[in-house]
């Protein structure tokens, strides 16, 4: 929440099983909805403290332009591949 914003806004991602902690790897990211690959994907920042097993809270980076994305949590693991959550709507 909020399922919109503009450059600078700090949002918050609710969910479980983020993991408490953000490891080397972790990362959020928003996808345009007309991409089919990874070119478009803006990636959020997540500083110290913003990261919880229910909850993440990110900001909006300035080189966003409006438009419809999805947001993605990606898990990575020294012991496994990376790990994509199912995509959430945000204009």
């Amino acid at each position: 929440s909020p399922e919109n914003g503009g450059k600078g806004q700090f949002v918050t991602i609710k969910g479980s099983g983020f993991g408490n902690n953000k490891w080397s790897g972790d990362r959020v990211v928003l996808r345009p909805v007309s991409e089919t690959n990874t070119s478009g994907d803006l990636e959020l920042s997540c500083g110290n403290g913003s990261w919880h097993d229910t909850y993440i809270i990110v900001s909006i980076p300035e080189s966003y332009t409006p438009g419809e994305y999805y947001f993605q949590i990606v898990k990575k693991s020294i012991f496994a591949d990376e790990k994509w959550s199912n995509a959430y709507k945000f204009e």
